[in-house]
C-alpha cells in the first residue's frame, strides 16, 4: 500500500488504527510501531515474525513507546533525545505525567527532569 505524501509508518499506522479489534499483524523493525500494541487486536511482529512485548524489550507499556523514544532518543528517527537520560531514567520518566512538561522546555536534561518528578 502505498498513499502519496505520507511516510510508510504513517499509512501502517492509520490502517491499524481503523482495523484494531480485527487481528491486525503489523511485521516491522520500527520501535515507533511499537505504540500500536496499544490497541486491541493489534500485535507487533519483528521482521522474523516473531511477537514483540514493549514492555519486555523497553520497560514500558506499548502506549509510552513515543515518550521513552523522546527521553532515550532514537538515531533512526533522527530523535537526540535527552541529555544524561538512559533506558532507565526513561523508563522511570515515562511513568509519570508531570516530565512531559519539563521535557518541552529547551535544553532539559535529565537532572532537570528529575525536580519535576512526582513522588
Amino acid at each position: 500500500v502505498c498513499v502519496d505524501g505520507y511516510e510508510a509508518d504513517d499509512v501502517i499506522a492509520t490502517l491499524a488504527a481503523r482495523h484494531r479489534g480485527e487481528g491486525v499483524d503489523v511485521l516491522t523493525g520500527d520501535k515507533d510501531l511499537l505504540q500500536l500494541a496499544a490497541y486491541d487486536g493489534v500485535r507487533i511482529l519483528d521482521p522474523q515474525g516473531d511477537p514483540v512485548d514493549a514492555a519486555k524489550k523497553f520497560g514500558v507499556p506499548p502506549g509510552r513507546i513515543g515518550d521513552y523514544l523522546a527521553l532515550v532518543g532514537d538515531a533512526s528517527d533522527n530523535v537526540a533525545g535527552v541529555r544524561g537520560c538512559g533506558p532507565k531514567s526513561a523508563v522511570a520518566f515515562s511513568a509519570q505525567i508531570k516530565f512531559r512538561g519539563a521535557l518541552l522546555s529547551t535544553g532539559s536534561t535529565c537532572p532537570e527532569l528529575m525536580s519535576h518528578r512526582s513522588h
